[in-house]
């Protein structure tokens, strides 16, 4: 999500550039696996809905 917010404020021809202040709150994957966290396995089930779609 970091990744997409910094990459959201570019300027373009129509829309001017914005300054963004990002301050990361989180916990990246790297932070909790130095720091000896569990890894824990996700299984996907289902198809992902698209943007828009109710059911």
């Amino acid at each position: 999500m970091v990744r997409t917010i910094k990459g959201s404020h570019n300027e373009t021809g129509a829309r001017p550039g914005r300054k963004v202040k990002i301050i990361n709150l989180g916990l990246d994957p790297e932070e909790a696996v130095a720091m000896g966290l569990e890894i824990e396995k996700v299984e996907k089930s289902g198809r992902k809905k698209r943007r828009g779609e109710l059911c």
